[in-house]
């Protein structure tokens, strides 16, 4: 069963709720071909409120922004 993903976060920062994912790269991948048009993929930093509604996901990268933003585009891509 495929599940859809209602907002994908990346973090830049690192935050209290868990450890960064070395494996951000490949989530996201696999991520984007999930995605359709009324979805959201936010980038932002450790200031923004964690999310927790059911269908959000949370991936710290512990990158820079504009790391995570060339990532992200390319993907896109």
């Amino acid at each position: 069963m495929r599940k859809t993903l209602l907002m994908m976060t990346l973090l830049a920062a690192s935050l209290p709720a868990g450890a960064p994912s070395p494996d951000w790269n490949a989530r996201l991948a696999d991520a984007i071909p999930l995605l359709g048009h009324r979805n959201w993929i936010l980038i932002v930093d450790s200031a923004y409120p964690l999310q927790t509604s059911p269908g959000l996901e949370t991936i710290d990268t512990n990158a820079t922004q504009l790391e995570v933003v060339r990532a992200v585009l390319a993907a896109i891509n």
